[in-house]
């Protein structure tokens, strides 16, 4: 952004917003093994961005504060690129977040995804693929220790 946020300029505040975390083929470069990367670089981004606004509006907040007011959705399991699978451990890092960069949400992209697949991993819509994922509903089970 150059100059005044658009957002500050149009006397609108952001309350919270969240990033969807998922590898669609095509939208990274060289995405294989860099989800959880690409993911942090993206809330801090947004996080960088939000701080502007706030600075823009005369309304700075600080740190904390704004990590409050993002929220991260990840796509558990297999993702479109092959070797892109966020596991139950690779989302482990979401929850143990140091709290000085508390996320104001965590959730999934999708709940129906959220089940060990039956048969050969695959991208699906009703199961995740994830090699960790031996019970039902295991992602919600370990978002939920996220709680506020």
């Amino acid at each position: 952004m150059n100059g005044r946020s658009p957002v500050a300029a149009a006397g609108a505040l952001v309350r919270h917003t969240g990033v969807v975390a998922a590898v669609l083929a095509g939208a990274a470069p060289n995405p294989d093994g860099k989800m959880r990367a690409y993911a942090t670089m993206a809330l801090a981004s947004v996080h960088g961005q939000l701080a502007r606004i706030y600075e823009d509006a005369g309304a700075s907040k600080n740190d904390g504060a704004l990590w409050r007011m993002l929220g991260a959705a990840p796509m558990v399991g297999r993702n479109d690129v092959a070797a892109e699978v966020f596991t139950l451990s690779g989302a482990q890092p979401l929850t143990d977040r140091p709290r000085a960069q508390d996320l104001g949400s965590l959730g999934m992209w999708s709940a129906n995804r959220d089940y060990p697949c039956p048969t050969e991993p695959s991208v699906r819509p009703d199961c995740s693929s994830a090699p960790d994922q031996t019970m039902d509903l295991a992602f919600s089970q370990l978002f939920a220790a996220f709680g506020p």
